[in-house]
């Protein structure tokens, strides 16, 4: 991809809200989010994209959030609708009006669940094959109807190779359903 955003961070006891932004050959500093956090989930494009989940600064209580915000090449906004669970780590992909988001953690649980957005709104959907925490993902279709989550961390046996694969219907709004590739 020629362009990519981060948001947020770690570096020591400190927490970021930072946005690095990457043109296809360099990083730019971009607009904070509008909490310091970690392990924060981005998808969606530079200029119009979706954050969810994520660690609050050990400062704001150091829990997971189940915080959604939009960008929109300018600013961070929190958005009204959260996400169902405070996690941190969930892979997502997808554009800011129809995205994925799935797995992720939050002390002791290591979730199987899945959430597909609509713009607005969270919907459940169906569950991954197996936990997946902190994978990579990626769409195939701009419309978020076919992605993977793929390797990442899950409980047993801990780093994982595994591929997952979500497709949802083409021609009539069916809930996805994952697979293994």
């Amino acid at each position: 991809f020629p362009s990519h955003d981060k948001a947020g961070g770690k570096n020591g006891p400190t927490y970021y809200a930072n946005t690095e932004l990457f043109n296809g050959s360099s990083w730019t500093n971009g607009p904070n989010l509008t909490a310091a956090l970690q392990q924060v989930s981005i998808f969606g494009t530079q200029t119009a994209c979706v954050s969810v989940g994520g660690i609050n600064a050990p400062g704001s209580g150091n829990a997971r959030v189940s915080t959604t915000q939009n960008y929109n090449g300018t600013a961070w906004t929190n958005s009204p609708a959260s996400y169902p669970t405070g996690a941190q780590g969930l892979n997502s992909f997808g554009s800011q009006t129809s995205g994925v988001a799935s797995g992720g953690y939050n002390p002791p649980t290591y979730y199987t669940t899945s959430n597909t957005w609509n713009g607005s709104a969270w919907t459940a959907a169906s569950s991954l094959v197996n936990q997946s925490l902190l994978g990579a993902s990626t769409k195939f279709a701009a419309d978020g109807s076919t992605g993977l989550n793929m390797a990442g961390y899950n409980n047993t046996p801990g780093y994982t190779a595994q591929v997952q694969q979500w497709t949802t219907g083409v021609t009539v709004p069916v809930a996805g359903s994952w697979s293994l590739s």
